[in-house]
């Protein structure tokens, strides 16, 4: 018999990690980048990660371009488009490839939504005709610092933090991009100097929550609730650790009191959102989506959780509309593609369906559910043979599932290879006896002390195996105050004032530089370099520029990072050959740089400096861009003639290769620039 693939109730982790999103409420992230910060899976798509409430994006590169992805299959036409995904699995700590184009510019919200913080909540468990998913060397640089922002004249406190409330927002940084076994440490440390730092034992509980420390969390969060009565997130934080208890009841009336506390609060409604779900009442569960969407329309992780109970109620169609909002928040978010393409087959779309997956399978390769999900597809559009090819990819990726060979010996079966067909049978009836035995036997282990009589339950996820590793190398430190010192000396102070930042080791495809949150001046650089390979030292200068601004997203701001950044490296480096070949062989970043260099070459220090004087905000996109007509006004006329000229010669090529996603605005010299009032 075909075995239903997993309980998908069985997901309560997926709310757990919104919690440490409570701790740094309005984190506002910077990124132009390929890869979100890295993230811990709690199941299909929750994450540990960075969430935004204005999100402006800005990465470097990170190792020389990977070729271009090769798509398989046909492509739906209202498919997310595939020249953001990139062509491999995703690399290891060793190696990194460099897709150049920005991809994910999330607009994101506070709290649990969190842009890349997307998941696919608690889906029902799907019928056993079709797979689902279980969803329960540094620079030594030592040039006088010239004077810099408040806040950042001490980087040497950013690693070892003097106060109780430092810990506890490194700690929850740490949290948010997978550190886990760091994030204890720094609440731990928080709590030590100030036993009444309610957001510490917050921080802490929701990390014990994601750990399956419930009891310990629950009272983590009743200290809070002691010291602070009026603290709504501790109040969110102690009903899902009373849900996951089993309190029913208690969890109800947190959740409750935490939105007659604050009604405006949209995390709230999502918790007690995905408790009702989880109990059965999917339109109450949808009606709190809806009001989440309502308080915070930019929160991706409501549109997520309101498609998987869409979904639980049929509603495929709404299911597509709200996952195909997440993707426009997170085109990377791998699992929004797998549920989509799921919905798409349901009514039909095949051709959409086969397009998801496709998606899914580039973004994880590794991964099976990509293969059962494209191979069922293929089965019922009558395309058997790629259906077995599917298949047996997916067994060979996990060959312990027994639906995967099920359906594989019926479409076998339907081909007449009857002995192929047997064998597949008789191999999943054996997977699903073995399944059974190790069932029961677990039912009748003995209490471990990984699973304890107190409603504590160790997960399999090792706190002390990091994705994403801050950085502590002292010199790294200096080289960024140093680095970030001069820059404003070029370009002038930030916009936001810096109190605290977080250089982090995160493998992946691109640099990225976040605005943690902007009322606490905490930002977060994100490196895919190791300290020391030939491209740490050039990109990390590029991101320190992207500080001064966390708003402007630009090509000529693009183009001004990187020639700064590769002015950090000394000529006689051989590291700064190497730096310019990565620029140069990837599209956008080499136009930017090659006219932001030229530009710099020919007109006053002065009239290139002031670039960033004039950024103007877009209302409607959300992003600030350069008004290229009001820079060159304020030149001396040959300044502005000669820019005018050099710009113009790069406008085809930088449109050309700019990414099409609708954040990047290149404004280039209007015709009729010389009529204008010119400044002397």
């Amino acid at each position: 018999m075909l075995e239903t693939p997993r309980d998908h109730k069985k997901f309560p982790k997926a709310v757990k990690v919104l919690a440490a999103v409570l701790a740094t409420l309005n984190c506002t992230a910077l990124s132009i980048s390929a890869q979100e910060p890295a993230s811990t899976d709690v199941s299909p798509g929750s994450r540990l990660e960075t969430p935004a409430t204005d999100r402006a994006e800005t990465n470097s590169l990170s190792q020389p371009p990977a070729p271009e992805p090769v798509v398989p299959e046909a492509q739906s036409t209202d498919a997310e488009p595939l020249s953001q995904v990139q062509s491999s699995p995703a690399p290891d700590a060793d190696t990194q490839s460099t897709d150049a184009a920005p991809l994910s510019r999330v607009q994101s919200s506070p709290a649990p939504d969190a842009d890349t913080q997307t998941t696919d909540a608690a889906p029902q468990a799907q019928a056993p005709t079709s797979p689902s998913v279980d969803s329960d060397e540094q620079s030594t640089d030592t040039a006088a610092h010239p004077t810099v922002s408040p806040g950042t004249n001490n980087f040497a406190d950013i690693l070892t933090p003097k106060t109780s409330e430092l810990f506890a927002s490194r700690g929850a940084v740490r949290s948010r991009v997978g550190d886990l076994k760091g994030a204890r440490e720094d609440f731990d440390k928080a709590i030590e100097l100030d036993d009444k730092n309610t957001d510490a034992y917050c921080g802490r509980g929701y990390l014990k929550l994601y750990l399956g420390e419930t009891k310990s969390a629950a009272a983590d969060f009743e200290k809070a609730i002691q010291t602070d009565p009026a603290k709504t997130d501790a109040y969110c934080g102690r009903g899902q650790a009373r849900s996951d208890l089993g309190d029913e009841t208690g969890a109800s009336a947190d959740f409750d009191y935490a939105i007659k506390l604050d009604p405006k609060n949209a995390p709230s409604y999502i918790f007690r959102g995905y408790h009702l779900g989880r109990y059965g009442e999917t339109w109450q569960a949808i009606a709190d989506y809806d009001k989440t969407i309502q308080l915070d329309p930019t929160n991706a992780l409501a549109y997520s959780y309101r498609a998987s109970a869409r979904g639980a109620v049929k509603d495929h169609k709404g299911a597509i509309a709200d996952l195909s909002k997440v993707l426009k928040f997170d085109p990377k978010y791998a699992w929004a593609y797998y549920w989509r393409g799921h919905r798409r087959n349901e009514i039909g779309d095949r051709r959409g369906a086969i397009a998801d997956y496709n998606h899914y399978i580039n973004l994880k390769p590794d991964d099976a559910w990509g293969f059962r999900g494209r191979g069922f597809v293929k089965q019922v559009s009558g395309n058997l043979n790629g259906a077995i090819a599917d298949y047996t990819k997916a067994i060979a990726l996990d060959p312990k599932d027994t639906w995967t060979f099920s359906a594989r010996g019926f479409v076998r079966q339907k081909l007449g290879n009857t002995r192929g067909s047997i064998a597949d049978y008789k191999h999943a009836a054996k997977l699903e006896k073995l399944a059974k035995i190790a069932t029961k036997s677990a039912e009748t282990k003995p209490t471990t002390a990984n699973q304890t009589t107190d409603g504590n339950t160790s997960t399999s996820e090792s706190p002390s195996d990091p994705i994403c590793e801050l950085i502590t190398d002292a010199d790294v430190y200096s080289f960024a105050q140093n680095t970030l010192g001069k820059a404003q000396e070029e370009f002038g102070k930030p916009t936001t004032e810096i109190k605290q930042l977080l250089i982090f080791r995160r493998p992946g495809d691109h640099c990225q530089t976040v605005m943690w949150d902007g009322d606490k001046g905490i930002f977060c650089i994100f490196m895919a370099n190791k300290v020391g390979d030939n491209y740490f030292q050039g990109n990390l200068g590029h991101e320190l520029v992207h500080l001064l601004n966390a708003k402007l997203c630009d090509p000529y701001i693009e183009g001004l990072c990187t020639v700064f950044g590769e002015n950090t490296i000394p000529e006689e480096d051989p590291k700064r050959a190497k730096y310019r070949e990565l620029v140069l062989a990837t599209p956008f970043y080499a136009e930017t740089y090659l006219m932001m260099k030229e530009l710099k070459s020919k007109i006053t220090p002065a009239s290139f400096n002031s670039v960033m004087n004039y950024a103007a905000y877009d209302p409607a996109k959300q992003w600030m861009h350069i008004e290229t007509d009001n820079w060159l006004k304020s030149m001396p006329e040959l300044d502005s003639a000669e820019t005018a000229k050099i710009v113009s010669a790069y406008t085809d090529k930088i449109k050309r290769t700019m990414p099409q996603d609708g954040t990047y605005i290149f404004k280039p010299p209007t015709a009729c620039l010389k009529t204008l009032p010119r400044q002397h």
